[in-house]
């Protein structure tokens, strides 16, 4: 398809070889790109539906990051390195009643744990119903 130059045109052309006005020059068709929106990021959920996630116990869970050092020991606060790669966040809740620190894990941190962890978790829970059962026993 040939079309006509114009003066608008010419302008637009800048560091390109000249067209004179009036003359007729193909001009190739542009493609309409698609453009999709970007994904929400899901929000951080709380450690209890974290853990049902997983299919395990909030406390296997809490006690299990603690043990392979995610948590502080003694509290239920992420290591500030695992809170920079993005895997938890940390928000103060203050309800009038009570206020502290509540740690939630993101869906990456989800993910962190049951690629590294799950088999630990595993062999925890394993540890803890032998446990049971030696206890049941002595008595």
């Amino acid at each position: 398809m040939l079309h006509l130059v114009t003066e608008d045109y010419i302008g637009g052309l800048r560091g390109k070889e000249a067209i004179p006005p009036g003359k007729r020059v193909r001009v190739k068709k542009v493609k309409e790109v698609k453009v999709r929106k970007p994904k929400k990021p899901k929000p951080p959920i709380s450690m209890r539906m974290g853990a049902k996630t997983l299919g395990i116990d909030v406390y296997v869970l809490f006690n299990t990051l603690r043990r392979v050092g995610v948590l502080m020991e003694d509290s239920t606060l992420p290591c500030q390195k695992y809170i920079d790669k993005g895997y938890f966040t940390v928000v103060h809740v203050d309800t009038g009643e009570w206020a502290g620190l509540v740690t939630k894990i993101t869906p990456e941190g989800l993910l962190f744990i049951a690629r590294n962890w799950q088999c630990t978790v595993k062999k925890w829970l394993a540890w803890q119903e032998a446990l049971a059962s030696i206890n049941a026993h002595k008595t």
